[in-house]
């Protein structure tokens, strides 16, 4: 069951960057982060966007985690990336607005 749930994680409808290993990092993000580990998932998020800055799920992941520990600049910072990248990227802007409304 979890390696459905971490395969559905890892397609995305992002252009392929050529990015075997951040797409791993992804991966083993959203693994800690449904155990409950964000500081793992977050080392995971920002090595992963240091090998590849242009993948918009990554920078909603790490957005969503800022949010859920009340860093609510810092994640609006990174639903403003996710957009720049992908800007019909739905429950990001639905985060957004959420994150906008606590501010």
């Amino acid at each position: 069951m979890e390696k459905k749930k971490v395969k559905k994680y890892m397609q995305s409808d992002e252009p392929d960057y050529d990015s075997s290993g951040d797409i791993l990092l992804l991966a083993g993000c959203h693994f800690f982060f449904v155990s409950g580990k964000d500081d793992a998932a977050m080392i995971c998020l920002n090595e992963s966007l240091r090998m590849n800055p242009l993948r918009a799920r990554a920078w909603y992941t790490k957005g969503f985690i800022l949010m859920q520990h009340d860093k609510l600049e810092q994640a609006l910072q990174c639903y403003d990336k996710a957009l720049d990248l992908k800007p019909d990227f739905d429950v990001v802007w639905s985060h957004k607005a959420g994150v906008l409304e606590k501010l």
